[in-house]
């Protein structure tokens, strides 16, 4: 299946019945935490859970898995068509 949210569910839910599954992410890997990639303005990273994915990733019994590598991000940053 693929490494995408829909992916990942199916995924956990074909393991949770016993099937032997395999993930595949067409994506490279993002940089490690400390890497300075991540203050690179040229890069953009949405890794946002909202509310509908945390109630599948409940359901699938990962939550609790999930939230304990989470960090909380408070406040919204928007930006108009030329970037401000």
């Amino acid at each position: 299946v693929g490494g995408g949210p829909g992916g990942l569910a199916v995924a956990c839910a074909l393991a949770k019945r016993g099937y032997d599954v395999r993930v595949y992410e067409a994506l490279s890997q993002p940089p490690p935490p400390d890497s300075k990639e991540w203050g690179n303005p040229e890069r953009s990273y949405q890794l946002g859970i909202g509310a509908r994915g945390q109630n599948a990733l409940t359901e699938l019994g990962a939550w609790d898995a999930v939230l304990a590598n989470c960090q909380p991000a408070l406040g919204r940053l928007s930006f108009d068509d030329e970037g401000n």
